[in-house]
């Protein structure tokens, strides 16, 4: 039996106004460079340089950024989708004015009765797949007495041209994501006492193409940059026929590029999770990584390691078969769970990520800037850190605000 691998997707393109987000904000711009000591063995090190902020008038609940950095899509507990560019324009925004259902229980909440979740771009950024939450549900949280949280759950999923112009809708549950232009891949993980995962793949229009099951609860799956593969769990599959190609007995796919897939599992002798990289074509293995890895791109992964208290991370340089350079870092900046990483097409610069911050290194190991988060982010997914496909443009929020940065 496999210990649950829960995959926080670090190669992400898209993240998170006196007002609601759905109303055009003020742009806050900071032409000063900001200075802090990091520690106390390195200098000062200089901020991303500040473009502008928003104020939310609630908590975010989704936001995402192009792969060009051009387009950015902000959502909050208004129940409104708003893009923006770079400037911190407001190009169109969006509400829903449908139907709702009826809520399972009735209550009070100062949240809006929808709300938008789980915003992706396409990798051409002209598309845009979010899912409806509906405001229909409650439950208690024993926490020193009882607490009611209401929350938005998943009623239908949307996809937007970049114009703004809904294209298409279904009541499809599920998580989703893009390969390339072409397809959407929606996966429905099992609860309870189910053992498989159910997934649907859809063309860009909408049509569903066809659906697929797989044995066991680890919530892993991906797609390659142009779409042509994607991995759920065990299998790796041709999109495009749905034919599947490399079917695991042991452990499950992390991680894939245009040539390569990573599978990682569980070492009960070790105590950990091992990973290994292959050619996705003749599955000749490539590299073994003692820890848990991502793959960031064809030439280079990522692997990461909580032990005594800190926290290693290492960059493998894939052509050479070895470490690119590696560091270690207190268990507070980087939490085992939440470490997340991205690198720049260009491959000059790495992004890693965490609860207490992000930070910029090139490809050498040596950090450029740090962000720091000094106040607890509430939505968890909000850990990530989405930057444009060069990375000069990383989209921070948390909370009832989001920042757009300039790396370089």
């Amino acid at each position: 039996m496999y210990k649950k691998v829960c995959i926080y997707s670090a190669l992400v393109l898209g993240f998170i106004c006196p007002c609601a987000a759905g109303e055009p904000g003020t742009a806050v711009s900071t032409a000063a460079q900001i200075q802090s000591t990091i520690s106390a063995s390195t200098a000062a090190s200089v901020f991303p340089k500040l473009l502008w902020e928003k104020k939310l008038s609630k908590s975010i609940t989704s936001s995402a950024i192009s792969k060009d950095g051009s387009k950015i899509a902000i959502a909050d507990e208004t129940g409104y989708l708003t893009l923006y560019n770079t400037k911190g324009e407001k190009l169109w925004g969006y509400h829903y004015e449908g139907k709702l259902p009826k809520r399972t229980y009735e209550f009070k909440s100062d949240k809006a009765d929808t709300a938008i979740l789980n915003i992706t771009f396409s990798s051409g950024g002209k598309f845009i797949i979010c899912d409806l939450g509906v405001l229909n549900a409650w439950r208690k949280y024993p926490q020193g007495g009882e607490e009611n949280i209401a929350l938005h759950v998943r009623n239908k999923k949307m996809c937007f041209n970049s114009e703004g112009k809904l294209l298409w809708q279904t009541s499809k549950e599920g998580t989703h994501l893009i390969g390339g232009d072409r397809y959407v891949l929606v996966v429905v993980w099992p609860e309870g006492d189910e053992e498989s995962s159910e997934y649907s793949v859809f063309n860009i229009e909408g049509k569903l193409l066809y659906k697929g099951s797989t044995a066991g609860q680890d919530s892993s799956y991906g797609f390659s940059e142009d779409g042509k593969y994607f991995f759920i769990e065990k299998k790796l599959i041709e999109t495009r026929s749905g034919r599947i190609i490399w079917e695991l007995s042991k452990g499950v796919f992390v991680g894939i590029g245009k040539e390569h897939v990573l599978r990682t599992e569980w070492r009960e002798e070790l105590g950990r999770y091992t990973c290994r990289m292959y050619d996705i074509t003749t599955q000749k293995k490539l590299l073994d990584m003692n820890e848990f890895g991502e793959l960031l791109s064809d030439n280079y992964a990522f692997g990461r390691e909580s032990t005594m208290g800190a926290t290693t991370i290492t960059a493998y340089k894939l052509k050479t078969n070895g470490v690119a350079w590696t560091d270690r870092y207190d268990v507070g900046d980087f939490s085992s769970r939440y470490v997340l990483s991205y690198l720049t097409k260009d491959e000059k610069y790495l992004f890693v990520g965490g609860e207490k911050g992000l930070r910029l290194y090139d490809i050498g190991g040596k950090e450029m800037w740090r962000l720091p988060v000094r106040n607890k982010v509430e939505w968890y997914q909000y850990f990530r850190y989405p930057v444009a496909e060069n990375g000069e443009y990383v989209l921070f929020g948390h909370n009832r605000s989001v920042r757009l940065y300039k790396s370089f």
